[in-house]
């Protein structure tokens, strides 16, 4: 028997195909017809068919150190949350979930918290970046998406590579230089590992001057006349003011001496930059302030470089859902599809999930949890498939009550749960997940579950319905997770987001089972048409100096008001 499924490794989200060698052996190869792999596969997918079983699996639920059944177990754990809640808020109650959960995980997760438990303390402790750079995307291109896909690396002229990338996209990398003569340019800072990647050009820059790296860049094209006049002052709110040379600032000496690189060398990397009709982006999601997310953005705004084929942004990430579990909300600064917390999307997804619970504000900064804890504002958390990130063992440990929805039994976070309940592990697992670059695909099942080990969507709507929400959560099945999710997003969409997955509202049973991977979006602000309310795209303070309705470097600013121009924070919910 032959299954195909997807690698639940890191961002990429490689297609495999499971071989049932009998025995219980499974081998693992590459699916040839899966458009993010075509077949190749690195040494971590392919070690995945080594994972934990029999002692090392948590087989049955678990509450204060004793065998529970499912029943007793999730019946505990509603009567508690709904204690606390009662007693404390709803902001007393927070879910970690784990970076390489299902859509539908996430999906669920959300609804549950946000939706009718009224809480936003949600967050994925070993994903930090996930959320800042989705503030990013949002607020400078009016909604949080990634504007390129691998698929452009086919078609590019120009390829920067800011990091080391990833085995796979490296193989393709290298096929696109070698067989259409594509330029590559790979910068890597001197105190990270050097990239493997074969390039035209290699700038190892100092540390911590990346973002000065791309704001000399940008400088350069604005002296060089590379700026693109007519997208500029057609698609991006004020940015006819960068049309205007600056000169002295992050010329090309200063920059050479702030990156602690050869003048001739920066010469050849703006010439290179500048000449290329086609140019993408790929780069590591910043875990800090996403000064690198905007800067890039700023880079590919100011010249035009995104909408068309072979050319945009490409942020890399550890997620292997990256996309998916910001689609479906399961970040703290977004409700789910893509909408924001204004007045009317507020009012338009509590009519469509049929509650008057949901949660007003996102959390300001998710980062204080452990604050929140030790003051007593969070007293019950909900760690889902996320035990080995840092800090969650310690996190559960101070927390009143702590439930842990995991598939390993022996883990730093499992001591400090009240509630262990049994997960399924990737093998087991059936849904979907979403790569950042927006490409579905399907996770599939081919081993026999372990014990008493259920899914997490599972888990998630059976205490939804014994916390008193039975209609809300009626999902008997990941499918009927996706229709809805796919239907939310139609009803958000307002026919100006490019999340709208309407074709998908109605799929069957069947056409869910077979499904094909698949890309949302297309081409996304093909035309320079940005899904921000006037259409038009927001440049950041990388590209000039501090100026009014520029977005800041400020993380807790990355999605402000934008006065004049009607970007992300309106009255109405739009944007």
């Amino acid at each position: 028997m032959t299954i195909r499924t997807t690698c639940g490794a890191c961002g990429i989200g490689c297609g495999m195909i499971a071989h049932d060698e009998g025995d219980g052996r499974v081998e693992i190869t590459g699916d040839i017809r899966h458009p993010a792999n075509r077949g190749q596969l690195c040494a971590v997918g392919l070690g995945l068919s080594d994972m934990p079983d029999g002692d090392e699996r948590l087989l049955h639920p678990v509450i204060a150190g004793r065998r529970a059944s499912w029943e007793r177990a999730l019946a505990h754990v509603a009567r508690r949350l709904k204690d606390i809640t009662a007693k404390h808020g709803p902001g007393s109650v927070a879910f970690l979930l784990g970076r390489d959960l299902l859509n539908e995980d996430y999906y669920l997760a959300n609804k549950l918290l946000k939706g009718f438990i009224g809480s936003t303390h949600i967050c994925m402790p070993s994903a930090p970046g996930l959320d800042t750079n989705a503030r990013r995307l949002a607020g400078q291109l009016g909604e949080d998406v990634t504007p390129a896909s691998r698929d452009d690396i086919d078609l590019a002229d120009l390829i920067l590579l800011f990091g080391g990338g990833r085995p796979i996209l490296r193989e393709r990398i290298e096929e696109a230089r070698h067989l259409r003569d594509a330029r590559v340019a790979v910068v890597v800072e001197t105190n990270q590992p050097m990239s493997a990647a074969e390039a035209d050009l290699h700038l190892p820059v100092a540390p911590g001057t990346t973002v000065a790296l791309i704001r000399g860049l940008i400088a350069h094209c604005r002296r060089a006349g590379a700026i693109d006049e007519q997208f500029l002052r057609n698609h991006v709110a004020g940015g006819d003011r960068l049309l205007v040379p600056e000169e002295g600032a992050d010329d090309l000496w200063s920059t050479a001496r702030t990156c602690a690189l050869p003048p001739a060398r920066l010469q050849h990397f703006f010439d290179l930059f500048a000449t290329a009709a086609r140019t993408l982006t790929l780069f590591e999601e910043d875990a800090e302030a996403g000064a690198l997310t905007a800067a890039i953005l700023d880079l590919h705004l100011a010249t035009g470089r995104l909408g068309r084929a072979g050319m945009g942004p490409m942020p890399l990430s550890a997620a292997p859902s990256a996309a998916g579990c910001r689609e479906t909300g399961a970040l703290t600064s977004f409700l789910a599809g893509h909408a924001d917390f204004g007045e009317v999307n507020h009012q338009r997804l509590a009519r469509f999930w049929g509650t008057n619970r949901l949660a007003h504000q996102p959390v300001e900064d998710i980062s204080t949890l452990a604050a929140r804890v030790a003051t007593g504002e969070v007293r019950a958390i909900w760690a889902i498939g996320c035990s080995d990130a840092p800090g969650v063992g310690d996190l559960l440990s101070r927390c009143s009550f702590a439930i842990l929805s995991e598939s390993a039994a022996h883990t730093p976070a499992n001591a400090a749960a009240h509630v262990l309940l049994p997960a399924h592990r990737w093998g087991e697992r059936d849904g979907t997940r979403t790569a950042l670059d927006r490409l579905v695909s399907r996770e599939r099942p081919f081993l026999t579950p372990a014990g008493e080990t259920r899914p997490h969507w599972w888990a998630l709507t059976r205490a939804g319905r014994l916390m008193g929400w039975p209609d809300a959560f009626y999902f008997d099945r990941p499918a009927d997770i996706f229709r809805e999710h796919a239907r939310l997003t139609a009803y958000l969409a307002y026919g100006r987001h490019v999340l709208d997955l309407h074709g998908f509202a109605a799929m069957s049973n069947p056409a869910y089972a077979g499904m094909t991977p698949w890309r949302w979006g297309a081409t996304p602000f093909v035309g320079g048409r940005f899904a921000s309310r006037d259409g038009k795209a927001v440049l950041s303070d990388a590209a000039f100096g501090n100026m009014p309705g520029a977005v800041t470097d400020n993380p807790k600013e990355a999605a402000p008001v934008m006065a004049g121009n009607n970007h992300l924070r309106h009255k109405d919910g739009h944007g």
